[in-house]
């Protein structure tokens, strides 16, 4: 009597550890699962020319053009080559836990209508794709198909989440193009239409144009820092007569950047209100929305030219 309660008490807890391995794999024990950490691409992030995502949330494509990352090709936005740096990374660097193999039943998966598909295009003309499906019942994985045919990954759902970058995230807000401080040979500046201010490089720091004795160092690494390290709030159409509407063709303040070895980067700007302003970069032909502190150091820039 007592053997065959033993018996069942063995075989409840059997059929418990078998219900357990159903529900956290999402389906009956496959034929083999691997425990290691297995790369599901074996490609260069340098090797990437495009990536397309397509989802029920979100969707958009990333062209390299040149050296220039393009956000939706057609409407020619710039993406921020740091943000698109760090996804293509994660791209290439992805990796499953551990991978079922076997009979697979992708519906059970969620990878017949997956939550998102991955094409990543790649210089040699070939094209990779990936899909994610359904998260497991405990959050912690999804499963991923490489091409639309087996094996299943297990990915933790920490790999999956950055590469789920909605495209408002990628779009490139900088003012300008990055430029090395040491290359700045002058800024010119010149406030509704009347002569320019030049601050210009010297030794060993800056001065006015035809005042040598002068010192605007502080007002020209001030206006330069605000070029490089400020960003927009957002970035406008440039299409049409945008500029004109704002005012940008009679702005406030005209901005010209000498750096040398490079074209001269021009810049206006005008103040849009509400604590806003609006700044028109002429060699991207784009228009900008920042905080009105922006043009605030041009004023302080003038200002203080005036006065040394």
């Amino acid at each position: 009597m007592k053997k065959t309660a033993s018996t069942a008490i063995l075989a409840v807890i059997l059929a418990a550890l078998l219900g357990y391995a159903y529900f956290c794999e999402r389906g009956p024990v496959r034929k083999k699962t691997n425990v290691r950490h297995i790369p599901i691409l074996k490609i260069k992030t340098g090797d990437i020319r495009s990536f397309e995502v397509s989802g029920a949330a979100f969707g958009y494509t990333l062209e390299k053009n040149g050296g220039v990352w393009l956000l939706d090709s057609s409407s020619n936005r710039r993406a921020s080559k740091f943000s698109v740096s760090g996804l293509l990374s994660n791209i290439a660097g992805l990796e499953a836990e551990r991978k079922i193999e076997g009979a697979v039943d992708a519906k059970e998966y969620g990878l017949d209508a997956p939550d998102y598909i991955f094409r990543i295009g790649m210089k040699n003309g070939a094209t990779e794709t990936i899909l994610i499906g359904d998260k497991s019942d405990l959050g912690d994985v999804r499963y991923v198909e490489r091409g639309g045919a087996g094996p299943i990954y297990v990915v933790p759902e920490a790999s999956i989440t950055p590469l789920l970058v909605p495209p408002g995230e990628l779009a490139d807000k900088s003012l300008a193009d990055s430029f090395l401080r040491e290359k700045v040979e002058a800024v010119s500046l010149s406030y509704k239409g009347a002569a320019d201010v030049v601050c210009e490089r010297t030794k060993p720091g800056w001065s006015v144009r035809g005042r040598p004795k002068s010192d605007c160092t502080e007002a020209a690494d001030t206006l330069l820092s605000s070029l490089e390290f400020e960003e927009a709030l957002r970035v406008l159409s440039a299409t049409g007569d945008e500029a004109a509407k704002l005012g940008l063709y009679e702005p406030e303040y005209s901005v010209n950047i000498q750096v040398k070895g490079r074209p001269v980067l021009k810049m206006d700007v005008v103040s849009a209100g509400q604590g806003h302003c609006y700044v028109r970069n002429r060699a991207r032909n784009e228009i900008y929305e920042t905080a009105a502190d922006f043009k605030d150091k041009m004023d302080l820039f003038r200002k203080a030219a005036a006065k040394i």
